[in-house]
């Protein structure tokens, strides 16, 4: 039987290398100058490697050629090159708060942004329809963009991972009906549950695909120049092949496939599967965990050219440490044996280094330099660097030998030594006998230098399934099985060998707040490529026979850029991350990022209305409060991301968004009156598919002041039949009535429409959906009413809970409603329950209180037996209405909003984010800075590394060896418990509870300061636990009943004790003239 050969290249921003693989074995291998239209690069390097195997009288096949590039990426980060895009999501009712492109940074926006279109259908998260597809609306839609000059459309519908046949599938046969020649991409194919972020990346990839058929066809006809007529493929993001003709369908597939090479390669050429490995190129290292022989993924969202996606990426870590790295003596340095005083990076000569670096005959000192002054490379002229200080070459050495260590301990998964592959050309920088922390051992393989193209030849193809289950419906254990299989059946159909395809990943994620064990399911398979199975091979003996590979002087003639022929560093004194040749331009920017990164907005003061007081807020206070509300959202509340980009998108079109001290309140006409708490109810990974429509927590608002004009007060009907003879029967003029409407169970239906029902049980006197008949007069009528005083008209919004999204929620209905925010919450942080409202805590009434829904249904809640009775009514009616619903309960006086909420608590949001954000900017710690600002302590720094998927409320967080003495426990464990929001910390090796609530428990990105959401945790992620003290109001014997430990199920022997003393912040807006500072506490 003939030899097998596969070839694989890998096309960086300074080299590429090409490797011919037999089997397991290394043939030949070279590394080649990129070239600016990166396919005679391309060209150059494979006819490089099959030079080598002729030299050689090889014979044999070459079976496929795959390619890893960052083309299409770049062209992103570079903004060229890219099409307009149409959007039409299948959404009804839902998401239409936050359309298409909204979050797009503005100038790739212009460039892709063609036209978008909302339209009914999308889904619930348990399949159902929130709308149903209309066949003529759609047609309308697609005869549009197809008039307006629309070839590349993008259909994205709410929940289609689950069921895309339901709905995208469905379009997507419409739009070919219609017009067979356009471009679609089916949002479902690129990513996973997420709206905006698979929306996103279902964007990105449609942009790209003209310049994807220009550039696979490019590398098609080098191929064939060279005699290659074989199947070729291009790499994934997962370390797996996507061929030609599926990549010209999904170019996103292939954003991250150069870290993913070179882990890939490292593993292949190692023979271990479980390792970190370090990859040191000419200006970065990239860092990453192998497991199980793939690169492990980043769970969360990442940034690519400024877009937040979701689609599977490597998770790596990039430092500024390559040969080409600038090495500097610090400025007062003290010369001294045991004290650092070199910084290594993160500037770096890149691909200049042949040019700049001392043993090139530049004046450079670099890191390359530093190595052959230390004897551990043989580059260039060592000549050159005989006379540099030793002592700053040792320091630099360990320097540099540091900086690996502290890489590798940031992307380790648990404290345990682990296996390390040191691959690329900047490995010469490391000395190979020292010991490095965190590793148990070290391997520099064989063909390091192209461990990325070896990890691009390599033959495997994936399938992957990303779904949510309901587990009332079906067995846990059938629900995982049936992902298993659909994920083999897609690597089968990508080419796999039936019998070799693996499961490779399995994940639940528990949604929170969802009933019926509701889970997020991912399962990855991935199997051995069917070498012919999409053709013929290319024989080597016919590759040059015919005259078929042209030479180098004919390629360099074609080109006409004088390039006077390639040589193999291997037999060089040359580094093998640089090249001799002439550099091509700088390589782009890093294409992806963590999506959670700081704004980069300019620090501005806190703007005051110099007559009203009011805090009138800028695009800076907005990322502030963003970051602090996280933090004091203890892990729960919801991902303030979406609040604020509403909130921005509310700026942008001219809204003002106010905030007011507590004390204004009652001090002018205007301000004289009831204040309406108001938040989001359901669970935080419903709204991130979901969405919000805009209109939900302003309708719950409108359907308490409509019962207050019915005459419902102080919880109690005067009238019952008096008050069902004011329900008037809806009409077809009626404000509230559209195609939308839900029909609950507790509806009756008459001739004219709909009727009420007063209903009772378990505790609650309620309304399914209470909808008031409206005509022009009726409004008239009502808005008289109002402004004769009988029906209170509302003069300010609050927080119901400081914490995550709905923290941002007032400020997105204030804007709306031209109304001001209170700076106040009824929580002083996030809980996961509504009795746990300060003013109820405090005996507040809890009617009329209302929900809402996206199609306008308004539950009312008109009497409850108890606070914890409303909670259980309208916990019940949120996932009737798809796990996401507004909320208002029974309005506030300003009195009552003095004495029982926690004042200034926008206030404490904004600081804590102006603190981490002023921080991390000025090089200081953030979390010290936090500590120091809130009166708190840290708990741990460590690493996530261990979640049960059956038991949603336990979440384990280890301490390194790096926090020795941190919080006076080295080495230990902390498992921390929640409901969503996070309650009780203890460290394992005695059990001791080290902080619970009321206390804040918050997650924090251990680097940045950014708070870390529940739904957002992921083995892996390096983490600070801090514990915050809780404010005073949450700390009395009547609120801990309600809101401590034992509240949660803990017994007894867990007491709640303070971690602090609570500091009041200073509030932002100032208070009316004549009053002190100082928080007003009630009288109990």
């Amino acid at each position: 039987m003939a030899a097998l050969f596969s070839i694989g290249v890998d096309v960086g921003g300074t080299n590429t290398d090409a490797v011919v693989l037999q089997g397991d074995r290394v043939v030949s291998w070279s590394k080649q100058v990129t070239t600016p239209d990166v396919t005679t690069g391309v060209a150059r390097a494979v006819r490089a490697v099959l030079a080598q195997v002729k030299d050689r009288n090889l014979q044999g096949t070459i079976t496929r050629v795959n390619i890893g590039t960052t083309h299409f990426v770049n062209a992103l980060v570079q903004r060229r090159d890219l099409v307009p895009v149409s959007v039409v999501r299948l959404c009804g009712t839902a998401s239409r708060a936050l359309p298409p492109f909204c979050d797009f940074p503005q100038d790739l926006k212009k460039v892709v942004c063609g036209s978008y279109h909302l339209v009914n259908g999308g889904l619930q998260f348990d399949g159902q329809e929130i709308s149903s597809l209309e066949e003529e609306e759609l047609r309308t839609c697609i005869r549009t963009i197809w008039e307006e000059g629309g070839r590349n459309v993008v259909i994205v519908g709410i929940f289609s991972p689950i069921a895309p046949q339901a709905q995208e599938e469905k379009v997507a046969d419409l739009f070919r009906a219609e017009f067979p020649e356009v471009s679609l991409t089916l949002s479902h194919r690129v990513g996973q549950i997420g709206l905006l972020e698979r929306e996103n990346a279902a964007v990105l990839n449609e942009c790209l695909k003209p310049l994807c058929h220009r550039t696979v066809e490019a590398f098609r006809q080098a191929l064939n120049a060279l005699g290659l007529t074989c199947p070729f493929y291009l790499t994934q993001n997962d370390g797996t092949l996507i061929s030609a003709e599926q990549t010209l369908e999904f170019p996103v597939r292939t954003f991250a496939s150069g870290p993913t090479n070179s882990m890939r390669g490292a593993a292949f050429l190692s023979d271990v599967e479980d390792a970190v490995v370090i990859d040191i190129g000419g200006t970065t290292s990239d860092v990453g965990c192998l497991m199980g022989g793939f690169p492990r993924h980043a769970s969360t969202r990442v940034k690519v050219a400024g877009v937040s996606t979701n689609f599977r990426m490597p998770d790596v870590l990039s430092i500024g440490l390559g040969g080409g790295s600038i090495v500097r003596q610090m400025d007062g340095a003290d010369r001294n044996e045991t004290e650092s005083t070199v910084q290594v990076g993160p500037t770096s000569t890149g691909y200049g280094l042949v040019r700049e670096g001392l043993v090139f005959g530049g004046a450079t000192l670099t890191a390359t330099d530093v190595a052959v002054a230390a004897g551990l490379a043989d580059l260039g002229d060592p000549g050159h660097v005989t006379s540099l200080d030793r002592v700053l070459v040792r320091q630099a050495v360990d320097r540099i030998h540091q900086m690996v260590e502290e890489a590798i301990d940031q992307v380790k998964l648990s404290g345990e030594d682990q296996p390390i592959l040191l691959v690329g050309g900047g490995t010469i920088l490391v000395d190979g006998k020292r010991n490095i922390s965190g590793a148990s051992s070290v391997q520099k393989p064989q063909h390091y230098q192209v461990a990325n193209a070896v990890g691009a030849a390599l033959g495997q193809v994936s399938g992957t399934v990303d779904r949510v289950v309901n587990l009332a419906q079906t067995t846990r254990d059938q629900a995982i099985s049936r992902a298993k299989a659909d994920a083999a059946r897609q690597a089968v159909a990508a080419g796999a060998v039936d019998s070799s395809v693996e499961i490779t990943e399995v994940s639940e994620v528990p949604l929170a707040y969802v009933p019926s064990n509701v889970t997020k399911v991912t399962v990855k398979a991935v199997g051995t490529l069917k070498d012919r199975h999409t053709g013929a091979g290319t024989d080597l003996a016919d590759i040059g026979s015919t005259g078929t590979m042209a030479t180098e002087q004919q390629m360099a003639e074609e080109d006409g850029n004088g390039f006077a022929g390639t040589r193999h560093y291997k037999s060089l004194s040359f580094p093998t991350f640089c090249t001799p040749a002439v550099a091509p331009p700088p390589p782009a920017p890093p294409p992806a990022s963590p999506a959670g990164h700081l704004p980069t907005l300019q620090e501005t003061e806190p703007q005051i209305h110099p007559e009203t007081g009011e805090w009138v807020l800028s695009r800076w206070d907005v990322e502030c409060l963003a970051v602090g509300v996280g933090i004091l959202g203890c892990g729960g509340g919801g991902s303030p991301t979406l609040g604020r980009l509403q909130i921005l998108r509310a700026m942008d079109e001219g809204r003002k968004i106010r905030i007011i001290a507590p004390e204004r309140l009652g001090t002018t006409p205007a301000l004289t009156g009831p204040v309406a708490a108001v938040a989001q109810m359901g669970a935080p990974t419903i709204w991130i598919e979901k969405l919000f429509s805009g209109t939900e927590t302003q309708d719950a608002l409108q359907c308490v002041k409509d019962l207050y004009a019915a005459g419902c007060s102080n919880g109690q009907l005067p009238n019952i039949e008096g008050y069902i003879s004011l329900l008037s029967t809806l009409t077809s003029s009626s404000l509230y009535c559209d195609d939308h409407r839900i029909e609950s169970s507790g509806k009756q239906e008459s001739p004219g429409g709909y009727s009420f029902e007063v209903k009772q049980g378990d505790g609650v006197t309620y309304l399914d959906d209470y909808r008031p008949a409206q005509t022009d007069s009726d409004r008239q009528t009502d808005a008289q009413t109002d402004a004769d005083g009988d029906v209170p008209e509302i003069v300010a919004v609050l927080s119901m809970e400081i914490g995550g999204q709905n923290s941002m929620e007032p400020l997105v209905v204030g804007a709306a409603l031209d109304l001001p925010v209170v700076d106040a919450d009824g929580m002083g942080r996030a809980f996961p329950e509504l009795q746990m409202f300060t003013p109820l805590i405090y005996g507040c009434e809890t009617c009329p209180a209302a929900v809402a829904d996206d199609k306008g249904q308004r539950a009312a809640l008109l009497q409850a037996d108890s606070p914890k009775h409303l909670e259980n009514h309208f916990r019940a009616v949120c996932v009737e209405m798809g796990c996401m619903a507004g909320v208002v309960f029974n309005l506030l006086t300003a009195s009552e909003v003095r004495s029982t909420c926690i004042l200034y608590s926008q206030s404490r949001a904004w600081r804590l984010g102006h603190t981490v954000l002023r921080a991390y900017k000025n090089g200081i710690s953030p979390i010290q800075a936090v500590l120091q600002q809130e009166n708190g302590r840290l708990l741990a720094t460590g690493k996530v590394s261990f979640g049960c998927p059956e038991d949603h409320h336990q979440r384990v967080c280890p301490r390194g060896s790096e926090d020795r003495g941190v919080g006076g426990f080295p080495g230990e464990t902390l498992k921390i418990d929640f409901q969503n929001e996070n309650l009780v910390a203890r460290f394992l090796s005695d059990n001791k509870v080290v902080a619970c609530v009321p206390d804040l428990i918050t997650i924090v990105d251990a680097d940045s300061g950014t708070p870390i959401a529940t739904e957002e945790q992921r083995y892996g992620l390096r983490v600070a636990v801090l514990v915050l003290p809780a404010p005073l109001l949450l700390c009395t014997p009547e609120a801990l009943q309600v809101v401590g430990p034992q509240a949660f199920g803990y017994p007894e022997d867990v007491i709640y004790s303070p971690v602090g003393e609570y500091t009041c912040n200073k509030p932002v807006p100032p208070k009316p003239h004549g009053l002190l500072d100082g928080d007003v506490r009630p009288a109990v």
